[in-house]
């Protein structure tokens, strides 16, 4: 029946576990290339459902499940509240992942409420769902976004990129969720960002990690230790570029003491 939607979905395993709290520690210390890869991964399978008609309408990190051990591939779950595009009832979903549309009211699914929950997922995974939405009133989500809203977010999510180590992609999320523009018109303009952040080159800053690695290597030699100022010209990444050897998030963290 036209009206009804049927799906075929594979039987997945019962090890899998969700990209928020089942390893949300493993994922956020993966080199960031891989964690954009996999947004890039996610954004397409979400584009595949997109491609045949119809919404998730609960897009966030539990419902986001790592399908093996080196993170290369993802299923997407939970589609109890799926719509057809234009013609189904936009009603639930988690509430730090709805849409402004949805928050308002606006009935009809849409892609374009995939395409903010994804943002809003990328920037939970990115910092913290603490960080993002500390001090910003629940009701924001479920009655209006107010302006006010709007800028507390904007402030946290400011703060909460301002230590990431792909500060690129603070930019791509704000229009992603509709606090800067131009918008996305739909999940493959979302993909194309992800990965224009990945071409142009993460700007990873590894300047005091090498001058760390630097001194104590100084140190084992009794040589002069290098100023704290000093910027390491081999440190400098090539536009387009990322590090031959990109250091791990947890590897970052630990050596900045972050």
């Amino acid at each position: 029946r036209p009206d009804y939607l049927y799906l075929v979905q594979e039987n997945l395993y019962a090890d899998l576990t969700d990209v928020g709290d089942g390893v949300a520690l493993k994922f956020k210390a993966l080199p960031p290339t891989k964690r954009l890869e996999a947004y890039k991964i996610i954004a397409s399978k979400v584009m595949k459902l997109h491609e045949v008609g119809f919404t998730h309408q609960d897009l966030k990190p539990a419902n986001i499940m790592v399908a093996n051990e080196e993170f290369s591939d993802y299923r997407l779950i939970d589609f109890g509240l799926s719509k057809f595009i234009g013609r189904g009832y936009a009603n639930g979903g988690s509430p730090y992942y709805n849409s402004e549309d949805k928050i308002k009211g606006i009935p009809i699914a849409n892609i374009s409420h995939d395409v903010y929950a994804l943002a809003m997922t990328i920037a939970v995974l990115e910092t913290s769902l603490n960080t993002i939405f500390q001090k910003v009133d629940r009701s924001c989500f479920m009655m209006e976004l107010t302006e006010v809203c709007k800028d507390k977010l904007r402030d946290n999510l400011k703060n909460g990129f301002e230590n990431s180590l792909i500060p690129e992609i603070h930019e791509v999320v704000l229009k992603g969720i509709n606090l800067s523009k131009p918008n996305y018109n739909s999940m493959e303009d979302l993909k194309n960002a992800i990965d224009g952040v990945i071409k142009q080159g993460v700007n990873v800053v590894v300047e005091k990690i090498e001058i760390e690695i630097e001194n104590d290597n100084h140190k084992k030699d009794g040589s002069e230790l290098i100023d704290s100022n000093h910027k390491l010209s081999r440190s400098q990444q090539k536009q387009g570029q990322f590090p031959d050897n990109e250091p791990s998030n947890e590897e970052l963290m630990n050596k900045l003491e972050i």
